[in-house]
């Protein structure tokens, strides 16, 4: 299963959903659904948008594959 660590690195940074939406231009229910881990899909451009602006390597610090336990 993929998870999603946008709540994490925002946690980091003490940064809010509403400004990562601004400051991204991503819509506010997307950033909320990425933070809730509760999208079914993810635009590679949202992919990009959001590894620039938490300036990442690459997505593997966004999302990772996680084994079923």
């Amino acid at each position: 299963m993929w998870k999603c660590y946008l709540a994490e690195l925002m946690k980091e940074r003490n940064l809010p959903q509403y400004k990562v939406a601004e400051e991204t231009g991503i819509s506010e229910p997307t950033i909320a659904r990425l933070y809730h881990n509760n999208s079914i899909r993810v635009e590679l451009r949202v992919l990009d948008v959001l590894t620039e602006y938490f300036n990442l390597e690459d997505g593997s610090e966004l999302f990772r594959y996680e084994k079923k336990r």
